[in-house]
Parts: C-alpha cells; sequence; structure tokens
C-alpha cells in the first residue's frame, strides 16, 4: 500500500523535469506520434471513438 505513494512521489520529479529539458523537436515528434495512434483507431472502428473527461487530461 506504502509502496503507490511513494513510488509516485519519486518518479514524478525525473519525468517533468525531462519533458522540460526536451527540446522542440521531440516534442513535436511526439505529438505527431500520438495524433497517428489516435487516427489508427478512428480509421478502424464502425462507431466514433469516445473519450471521457479522465483521457482527455
Amino acid at each position: 500500500m506504502i509502496a503507490s505513494p511513494v513510488y509516485r512521489v519519486t518518479r514524478k520529479p525525473p519525468s517533468v523535469l525531462a519533458v522540460l529539458l526536451r527540446r522542440r523537436a521531440a516534442k513535436d515528434a511526439e505529438s505527431l506520434v500520438l495524433r497517428h495512434e489516435n487516427a489508427v483507431p478512428r480509421r478502424q472502428l464502425a462507431n466514433p471513438v469516445r473519450y471521457e473527461p479522465a483521457d482527455r487530461i
């Protein structure tokens, strides 16, 4: 039980620092990859993909 909050507290600062130090080109490339990952299910599914508010965060 206590391992999960401890893990979250120790894992977040390095990831936030990594995001802040990334170059703009790397951020743009990641955005393109994520957009493609979202576009694939939209093309393959008959019904539109419905995201929950938590998914959008």
